[in-house]
C-alpha cells in the first residue's frame, strides 16, 4: 500500500529546497502544496545550472517519502542478527539502550571503542555528511570517521595539483572548443551538465567521451576512445610527450604560472606513441588526432569524475591528466582546464558547526569507511564495540562486504542504524531509527558540481515518529547526561554558524538571504582559477608538489598502474577487470527498493563481448556467478560488442543478486586503498564468470 502524505506545514503555494544526495548536480527542487499536501515536485527553472530539470532517480521522490516499507518508529531487535525481526519500542528506550551501550564502551574500552559510522546518503551541512552528530562525538571523543569510498583521491590529487578549491568550474565547459568528458558517465550521474555541453556543440566544440566503457555519454559524445581500466595517466603522458614532440606546448605559461617542469618532462621519453598504444589499448593514430584536436580546437576543458580514479593509481591519474591543460595554457583561458570536484570552492566554518572545540583529546584515531569489515574484525585496541551508521547502506555499497557481514555478526557489537528503510544493513542492527527525510527537515546545500547555496525548506510534518538526525543527536546528547549548550542548538542555529565564515566564498551571505531564495551563488566570479590564481603553496600549478612528499607519494605527477588490472597472474586466475559504473536509475544503493526504479533499471546483469561469452562457453541471457577470493553474486549475462576482451561491466546500486541474496558486485571489491587519502579502488578488481545452476524453488520462495 501507499501510505497517505502527511500535511505541509507550509501554505498552499510552491516552496523551494534541494535535492539532498550524492550527486554534483544538487539539484534546486520546488514542491507545491496545495490543500495542505505536497502533490507536485518539480524544479527551479530559474537555477542557472539546473534550469528546472530533476533527474530519473528522483523524480518520484514525493512517491518514494510515502514507501509503505518505510518504518516509521524505533525499533529493537528480536530475532537474530541477520534475520530482520524487530520490535516497535519508544523513543525514550532507544535512546536509553544506546547511552548505556555507549557509557558501558567508554568505561571498558575507552571512547575510541564508539565508530560513528557516517556515509553519504544525505550531503546537507546540517542533516547529513558535513554536520550532523559531529558535535556529539567530538564530545564523546570518539573514533573520527572518514569517508573515502567516493572521490577522496582525486579531492587530494587536485588540491595538490591547483589547490583546493581551483578545479574548473564545469559550466564554464561551454565556452570550450575540445571537450574531454574522461571517465564522466554525464548523462547518468551529472545530467545538468548536457545542456552546457549541447551549447559548446552548438558553438562548434568537440566532444570526446574517454571511457573503458560505451556509456549513455560515450554514444552522446562525437567520438568514443575507450582504454584498458587504470591506464588514464600513461594515456595523458602519451598526449602531453606528443605535445611537447610537436613543439606546441605553451612555453610562456609554463614558466610563468607552473612550477616543477623540468622534473616533469623527465619521464616523458617514456611515454612515446607505442608504448602508451600497448600500455592503454589505444591505437597510436587515435592519440595522434586527439593531440591534434587538444592544440587545434582550444580551449581545451576536461571534465573527470569518481569512477576514473577508484584504482590503487586513482589519484596520480587525476593529478596526471590536470598537467594536459597546464602543458597547453589552456587553464589561463575562460573554458579551460580541468573539472574534477569543486566542493572545496565553499568555505564554511567548519570547525564552529561541528564543534571541533568539544574534543578534548585531539589524537583520537580516524577509522576509513572503506575498511569497515578488516576494523571489525582486526581492532583491538581498542576494539570496535559500538556501531552507529547513518546515510548508509554498506552491504549494498562498501567493498568486501563479506568481510562487513561478519563484523556485524560478532555478538560483542552493538549496532544502531539510522534510516528509512530496514535494508540488509539494517538487518544486523541492535536498534534501528527512523529518521526523516528530505521534504521534512530543514538543510543547507552546496554542490560539487556548480557554486549555487541552497536552502531546503522544512514542507511537511514527518510521519509517525520519525526525526531529523540533528534531532536525534540532540536527545542522544541529553541521554548522555552532556549539558553543553552547543550539543542543543537548533537546525537554524547550525546553519548560521557554518556561515559564520571568514572565507570569501560566504561573503555577504545570510541565513536570511539563503531564505528569501531559491539560491544563491557563492561570491565567486565567473571563471574563478582564472581571476585568482593557484592556492597551492608556491601559488602556480604544481608539476612537482613537494607537500606530497610528507605523505610518502611521489612529489612529480606519474603513471602508478592498477593494481589487480595489471596483474598477469591474477589475470590468469580471474580473467576479466570489472568496472561496476553508476546504474542511471539508482543514486549509489539509494531507490534499490523502490519499484518505479528499480522496474526501469531490470534486473542485475554482468555485460560482456560474444568473443569473451564463446570462450567461457556461455551465452546470452543465463545466470551467471561472478566470483573472485572475496566473495561472489549472481547476475543476468548480456552481450555487448563495445566491450573489449577481458572487460566486464555491472551496474552497482542493485540491492539483491538474481539467487535471491543481498549480494551484488561489491562483494568480490577489495577493501585496500588506492595511492591518496585512503581511497576505494571499486574498478580495480578482477573476477571470473561461470555459469549459475540456481535451486530454481529457494530463489523463487526468496525473491
Amino acid at each position: 500500500m501507499v501510505r497517505e502524505a502527511p500535511r505541509s506545514i507550509l501554505p498552499d503555494g510552491v516552496h523551494t529546497g534541494a535535492c539532498p544526495f550524492d550527486c554534483p548536480d544538487t539539484c534546486n527542487w520546488q514542491v507545491t502544496v496545495k490543500e495542505g499536501r505536497a502533490v507536485l515536485l518539480g524544479g527551479v527553472r530559474e537555477n542557472p545550472y539546473t534550469r528546472g530539470a530533476l533527474c530519473v532517480k528522483v523524480s518520484k521522490y514525493l512517491e518514494y517519502t510515502q514507501h509503505p516499507d518505510r518504518v516509521l518508529y524505533p525499533l529493537a531487535r528480536v530475532g537474530k542478527k541477520g534475520e530482520g525481526r524487530f520490535e516497535r519500542i519508544s523513543w525514550d528506550d532507544a535512546l536509553s539502550r544506546i547511552s548505556e551501550a555507549f557509557q558501558e564502551a567508554i568505561a571498558e574500552h575507552g571512547p575510541e571503542s564508539i565508530w560513528p559510522h557516517q556515509l553519504t546518503g544525505q550531503f546537507g551541512h546540517i542533516q547529513g555528511v558535513y554536520s550532523a552528530g559531529h558535535r556529539l562525538f567530538n564530545r564523546m571523543g570518539a573514533s573520527r570517521n572518514a569517508i573515502t569510498n567516493c572521490s577522496v583521491s582525486g579531492e587530494l590529487a587536485s588540491a595538490y595539483t591547483v589547490g583546493p578549491g581551483r578545479s574548473l568550474e564545469p559550466a564554464l565547459i561551454r565556452h570550450a572548443k575540445t571537450i574531454l568528458l574522461w571517465g564522466a558517465n554525464t548523462i547518468s550521474t551529472n545530467q545538468h551538465l548536457r545542456p552546457f555541453l549541447e551549447d559548446a556543440r552548438r558553438a562548434g566544440a568537440k566532444i570526446i567521451a574517454i571511457d573503458p566503457l560505451y556509456t549513455r555519454t560515450a554514444e552522446f559524445a562525437d567520438q568514443h576512445i575507450p582504454l584498458v581500466p587504470g591506464t588514464d595517466a600513461a594515456l595523458a603522458l602519451g598526449i602531453i610527450r606528443e605535445i611537447v614532440v610537436r613543439g606546441v606546448h605553451d612555453r610562456t605559461f609554463i614558466e610563468t604560472w607552473t612550477s616543477g617542469w623540468e622534473l616533469f618532462q623527465k619521464q616523458l621519453d617514456a611515454y612515446d606513441m607505442e608504448s602508451v598504444a600497448d600500455l592503454t589499448g589505444v591505437p597510436t593514430t587515435v592519440i595522434q588526432s586527439l593531440v591534434t584536436d587538444i592544440v587545434d580546437r582550444k580551449p581545451t576543458a576536461i571534465r573527470m569524475s569518481q569512477g576514473m580514479q577508484r584504482h590503487a593509481g586513482g589519484g596520480m591519474a587525476v593529478r596526471t591528466i590536470m598537467c594536459i591543460p597546464a602543458v597547453t595554457g589552456d587553464w589561463a583561458l575562460l573554458g579551460g582546464g580541468a573539472a574534477y570536484d569543486i566542493g572545496g570552492y565553499f568555505g564554511p566554518n567548519y570547525e564552529k558547526l561541528c564543534g571541533a572545540h568539544l574534543r578534548r583529546d585531539d589524537s583520537a584515531r580516524t577509522l576509513t569507511v572503506t575498511h569497515l569489515g578488516v576494523n571489525l574484525r582486526d581492532l583491538k585496541d581498542p576494539p570496535v564495540k559500538c556501531l552507529y551508521i547513518w546515510g548508509g547502506n554498506p552491504l549494498a555499497s562498501a567493498p568486501e562486504t563479506e568481510l562487513i557481514r561478519s563484523g556485524l555478526l560478532r555478538p560483542d557489537l552493538f549496532t544502531v542504524v539510522s534510516d528509512h528503510f530496514i535494508t540488509e544493513t539494517a538487518k544486523y542492527a541492535d536498534l534501528f531509527l527512523p529518521a526523516t527525510m528530505q521534504t521534512e527537515q530543514e538543510d543547507l546545500h552546496n554542490g560539487y558540481g556548480h557554486l549555487n547555496l541552497i536552502w531546503n525548506n522544512k514542507i511537511c510534518e514527518a510521519p509517525g515518529e520519525c526525526l531529523p538526525n540533528t534531532e536525534i543527536f540532540r536527545r542522544l546528547a541529553g541521554a548522555m547526561g552532556y549539558s553543553e549548550p552547543e550539543l542543543f542548538a537548533s537546525d537554524e542555529q547550525l546553519a548560521r554558524d557554518a556561515l559564520d565564515s571568514t572565507h570569501p566564498s560566504c561573503e555577504g551571505i545570510t541565513l536570511e538571504s539563503l531564505k528569501s531564495s531559491p539560491f544563491v551563488r557563492q561570491n565567486y566570479p565567473e571563471s574563478p582559477h582564472t581571476l585568482l590564481g593557484f592556492t597551492t603553496p608556491s601559488g602556480k600549478f604544481e608539476f612537482d608538489a613537494p607537500s606530497m612528499a610528507a605523505e610518502g607519494l611521489p612529489t612529480t605527477a606519474c603513471y602508478t598502474p592498477p593494481l589487480e588490472v595489471a596483474d598477469p597472474e591474477l589475470r590468469g586466475k580471474f580473467p576479466f577487470a570489472v568496472i561496476s559504473p553508476a546504474a542511471h536509475y539508482f543514486l549509489n544503493s539509494v531507490f534499490g527498493n523502490f519499484a518505479p526504479n528499480v522496474s526501469r533499471q531490470g534486473e542485475p546483469i554482468v555485460a560482456i563481448s560474444s568473443g569473451e561469452a564463446d570462450r567461457c562457453s556461455l551465452a546470452g541471457g543465463d545466470l551467471v556467478r561472478v566470483y573472485n577470493d572475496r566473495g561472489s553474486f549472481v547476475a543476468r549475462l548480456t552481450i555487448d560488442e563495445r566491450l573489449a576482451a577481458g572487460i566486464a561491466a555491472c551496474p552497482k546500486g542493485q540491492w539483491r543478486g538474481l539467487d535471491g541474496t543481498f549480494r551484488n558486485v561489491n562483494a568480490t571489491v577489495s577493501s585496500r586503498a588506492s595511492d591518496m587519502g585512503g581511497g576505494a579502488v571499486y574498478n580495480d578488481n578482477r573476477v571470473a564468470i561461470e555459469k549459475y545452476e540456481p535451486n530454481q524453488s529457494a530463489w523463487e520462495e526468496q525473491a
